[in-house]
């Protein structure tokens, strides 16, 4: 309510029969009259801030915050609270909708907006055009509407993948983890129940297994799923020390670029050595020979060279074992490989002797192996 008011003052005077003031003034008194005015809600609301931006970025199947910093009003009218200002939206809203506390609306109070209460969110899983809301702003009086426009510029989400190798013991299986699927975004915050990971190719040497299912070709697991310790790999036991696993990571519906999880595989020494020799080999008489490894030799994949050992299991008849010139019982394929083992032959000896071997590789071995 506007106030005015003016002061006056009423005195007493007396006159005769025909009217006429006679004498002085016997009295007065002094008053104050009050005019209360009722304020004609006639005025629009108007933004407190008329060039602040309408146009916002928010990330594909993102949410973005609208406060007071952004839609701010009030009523010029002072009978009626800025905070009951009551926001309509009349058009747009394509591609997204706005919450207030989680839940879609339409209308809202700038109350709502300065307690940080609504929300726009991207909903549409694969368009990235602009999106538009079109509002009007009202008091009590229906009449009084000011029309306003937000944009929304829809940024694409983009993902990457940058995660450890998978290391598994041959013929074991191994967890694949969330630091197998190390997963960046530009979308902040992402739901791990919305990124799913589709097999592009099945692994060489093993298979994917989902809550203990094997996964199909274009199968796919979620991140929510490996962090839950869900999915594994099984390696299927072969002597292999790689393998690969690719993935193409999505985001309901979004597809992304193909990824590849580098699998190294640790070799179990589960198979004994395989030997090849001739059938003999002629010495001289009294002479000393040079076992050479293309007449007696022992390859294992999963040892180096220098496991692979022989042992002589009895001595010879008629000569001796060298290693670097000095006798032996053993030696390696490694100073096969090196040239530092050889036969020598006591002279006037027999004329036909044999070397028997065991050879091992660590853990497998194999006896009577016989050189003539």
């Amino acid at each position: 309510l506007a106030v005015d008011y003016f002061n006056f003052t009423v005195t007493l005077q007396p006159i005769d029969v025909s009217g006429n003031r006679i004498g002085s003034y016997e009295d007065s008194r002094t008053g104050q009259l009050v005019v209360q005015v009722t304020q004609k809600n006639d005025n629009k609301p108007k933004p407190v801030n008329p060039n602040a931006t309408s146009t916002f970025s928010v990330v594909q199947f993102g949410h973005f915050k609208l406060t007071d910093q952004q839609l701010n009003y009030v009523d010029v009218d002072s009978d009626f609270s800025s905070g009951q200002l009551l926001y309509t939206i009349y058009s747009g809203l394509k591609y997204g909708t706005l919450l207030l506390n989680g839940r879609p609306v339409r209308q809202f109070l700038q109350s709502d907006l300065n307690t940080n209460g609504i929300t726009y969110q991207h909903t549409a899983s694969k368009n990235v055009l602009p999106d538009f809301m079109g509002y009007y702003v009202s008091d009590e009086n229906p009449a009084n509407h000011f029309y306003s426009l937000l944009t929304f510029d829809i940024v694409p989400m983009s993902m990457t993948i940058r995660g450890e190798v998978l290391q598994v013991i041959e013929g074991k299986q191994r967890m694949i983890t969330v630091e197998h699927l190390n997963v960046s975004s530009n979308l902040k915050p992402f739901f791990s129940r919305h990124v799913v990971f589709v097999l592009a190719s099945l692994p060489a040497n093993g298979q994917i297994l989902v809550r203990g299912q094997a996964l199909p070709l274009s199968g796919n697991f979620s991140l929510e799923e490996a962090e839950s310790g869900d999915v594994v790999y099984l390696h299927d036991g072969s002597d292999t020390i790689t393998d690969v696993l690719a993935v193409v990571p999505q985001y309901l519906g979004k597809i992304f670029l193909q990824h590849s999880i580098k699998i190294l595989v640790q070799a179990v020494d589960d198979t004994p050595p395989v030997i090849h020799k001739q059938q003999g080999m002629a010495v001289d008489d009294g002479s000393v020979t040079r076992i050479e490894s293309d007449i007696l030799s022992a390859h294992d994949d999963e040892v180096d060279s220098h496991d692979v050992v022989f042992m002589l299991e009895q001595q010879p008849r008629s000569g001796v074992v060298l290693r670097a010139g000095k006798t032996t019982r053993s030696f390696t394929q490694y100073d096969l490989d090196q040239g530092l083992i050889d036969y020598q032959h006591i002279l006037g000896s027999h004329y036909y002797d044999s070397l028997i071997f065991s050879v091992t590789d660590g853990t497998n071995s194999i006896p009577n192996i016989t050189l003539d």
